[in-house]
């Protein structure tokens, strides 16, 4: 009876870590005042709630220390891909950002940015992920505009 019981909870605990939303963020172009990127849903069944979208880019005027953010309220296994546009963060948001290590990381070229995300679980715990990441070239190379 031991031996099942055990095998029951082993059982539900992998079918709540499967249904747990696993999400992916990617840039797609960035502007004078915004950085443009898409959230996709991964892995998972349940909703992902209150999805907070944290960039670090080169410092520029309007945005010092290089960091844009964004929110979405709600991801599902649904929609697939939400896009959205981040905006320079204030000195409250820079404070409050999940990821300080964005601050102290190691930018590389031009077109490099860190990128984390952070939501809640339906159960009320959270979760994030971040990833260092290369915007492609603006022009193909050989091509003069």
């Amino acid at each position: 009876m031991r031996r099942q019981l055990t095998l029951s909870e082993q059982q539900f605990a992998a079918a709540r870590a499967a249904a747990q939303p696993k999400l992916r963020p990617a840039l797609s172009r960035v502007g004078n005042l915004y950085i443009e990127g898409i959230v996709t849903y991964a892995h998972g069944s349940e909703p992902a709630y209150d999805v907070g979208i944290w960039i670090r880019g080169q410092s520029q005027p309007g945005a010092t220390w290089g960091l844009h953010t964004a929110r979405l309220a709600l991801v599902t296994t649904g929609v697939g891909q939400l896009t959205f546009l981040a905006i320079p963060a204030t000195a409250m948001q820079q404070t409050e950002s999940p990821f300080q290590e964005f601050l102290e990381a190691e930018l590389g070229g031009p077109r490099d940015y860190w990128i984390g995300l952070t939501w809640t679980r339906l159960d009320g715990s959270t979760d994030k992920v971040s990833e260092k990441q290369t915007l492609g070239l603006a022009e193909p190379p050989g091509i003069t505009g």
